[in-house]
């Protein structure tokens, strides 16, 4: 973790003044805490969950005005609220007064591994390292970089104009959605169900890649509009394939399903390196 924040927000204008302030918090976790949301605007969250009994909090914030006292006062009217809607959920929120609009607050935290996360950010980069209960990531306009060191329940990680790239695992259901760029999985294949997409309908031919252990198994299902699809894994039998779709058992068997799906990229799928 960087013992300086760097937030994602940089919109810039030379005749503007800006504005910056930085701070941390650490809460206290219940035993009876399950879940945090983290949820800001125009800022990254970068988190790492780990062996520890409390929440540690770093943030900084930003804003942009015409003038030095604008940008101060705008960068005064955000403020983090920490809430316990209940004795299982905690949640972290970054508060604009009306819409982010010029200014940004981004959060680096370290948290308990025990913990389901939701983390929400738009126009920002969200980073996840260490193991998780589950995981959800969503934010616009940036990447999802994620490794897990163990396998969550579940995993679902979404943004637009960004990359995902996920290592890891889920032993219930994993979801991988990125509207115009490329979407990269690296796992075991531990779970059940898989379903990765692009949902562009760009004409940016950004690939969807999966690697697996050569010896994974389950029923494949990839389709892609304006490219091609490659396997480089063994199926049972010839699959069903007509060029921009392809169907069927990876080393004969359908212990799980695996969902591929992209227009106007290609279909990558191979071994772990």
């Amino acid at each position: 973790m960087s013992d300086t924040l760097c937030g994602a927000f940089s919109l810039y204008h030379e005749s503007w003044s800006q504005s910056r302030t930085s701070g941390s918090e650490t809460y206290s976790v219940s035993r009876s805490l399950q879940r945090l949301t983290i949820e800001t605007a125009n800022g990254e969250v970068i988190v790492q969950s780990e062996n520890r009994t409390d929440i540690r909090l770093e943030w900084r914030k930003t804003a942009q005005g015409t003038s030095q006292e604008e940008a101060d006062r705008m960068v005064e009217e955000i403020t983090i609220e920490k809430t316990t809607p209940s004795a299982d959920l905690m949640r972290i929120t970054a508060r604009f007064e009306g819409s982010p609009g010029n200014r940004g607050c981004a959060f680096h935290l370290r948290l308990p591994e025990s913990l389901a996360l939701v983390l929400h950010t738009s126009n920002g980069r969200l980073e996840f390292r260490g193991p998780s209960h589950s995981l959800k990531l969503v934010t616009s306009n940036e990447a999802i970089p994620a490794i897990l060191d163990e396998p969550a329940k579940r995993i679902r990680a979404e943004t637009s104009n960004g990359t995902v790239h996920i290592t890891g695992d889920a032993t219930e259901d994993l979801s991988l959605v990125s509207s115009n760029g490329q979407v990269e999985l690296q796992t075991t294949l531990a779970g059940v169900r898989y379903d990765v997409r692009r949902t562009c309908c760009r004409r940016l031919f950004r690939p969807i890649t999966l690697q697996v252990p050569q010896n994974a198994t389950g029923q494949l299902e990839a389709e892609t509009s304006n490219s091609r699809i490659q396997v480089d894994l063994p199926f049972q039998s010839d699959p069903t394939d007509n060029g921009n779709r392809i169907s069927g058992l990876l080393n004969g068997s359908d212990t799980r399903t695996i969902f591929l799906h992209t227009s106007n990229g290609q279909i990558l799928i191979g071994t772990k390196p």
